[in-house]
């Protein structure tokens, strides 16, 4: 299996408010997203006792002349980004959705794929 990694971007427009760190949220995505390509392999991967054979990157806020992990909540509408390094069958899945759902709030995608 090869491994890419994988930058998507979006616009955090409505201002949410993490329970947690987002990097959970983040990590949710990852598996949600799994479950919907193949649900016994995310169950395979979560319950695993060793490393995970992907890793991911917290929410970061883009702005201009700085980068700033999202902890727990964004204060105004800001760009921001997140990453994985995946399998390709991730990716097609991931790229097929078109959207991110975090706090149960939709927000399209761009990506960066290097």
């Amino acid at each position: 299996m090869s491994f890419t990694t994988l930058t998507f971007k979006l616009l955090l427009s409505k201002n949410p408010s993490f329970n947690y760190f987002s990097g959970y949220y983040i990590r949710g995505y990852f598996y949600s997203t799994l479950r919907k390509l193949n649900s016994e392999l995310a169950k395979k991967i979560h319950n695993l006792r060793t490393p995970a054979p992907f890793s991911s990157k917290a929410l970061t806020l883009e702005q201009q002349n700085y980068r700033h992990v999202v902890f727990n909540y964004v204060n105004n509408p800001s760009p921001a980004s997140f990453g994985y390094s995946i399998s390709k069958e991730f990716l097609e899945c991931a790229v097929q959705e078109g959207s991110v759902t975090l706090l149960n709030e939709k927000f399209s995608l761009e990506w960066d794929c290097s």
